[in-house]
């Protein structure tokens, strides 16, 4: 994904986030919760929509490589990986030494 892209996505995460915390507050002050606990309540949901949707964002920028042995949980999430790394993990997650299965 270029940065153009990604630079778009992460300023509409944040008008997302301002709204949403703006409607909260809105919503806590027509309710007669004082106005600065309606400030900071709305400035909290807004903090909080801003770190998830980042976390969303970041998440679309990764690979992820994971062994394909029923109830192993080895996973590698790379960010914008090369052809020499590419192949490098898919093989580790094919053979890699310890696989976690669940004990039963």
């Amino acid at each position: 994904m270029n940065s153009t892209k990604i630079r778009h996505l992460y300023w509409a995460a944040a008008l997302v986030a301002v709204v949403l915390g703006a409607t909260v507050g809105i919503r806590l002050d027509s309710l007669d919760v004082p106005f600065w606990l309606a400030c900071l309540s709305g400035c909290g949901v807004a903090n909080a929509a801003v770190n998830e949707l980042d976390r969303q964002i970041e998440r679309l920028g990764l690979t992820t490589y994971a062994c394909r042995t029923p109830g192993c949980d080895f996973r590698a999430r790379l960010k914008a990986p090369s052809a020499a790394d590419n192949r490098r993990w898919q093989e580790a997650a094919a053979a890699h030494p310890h696989h976690a299965l669940p004990r039963t």
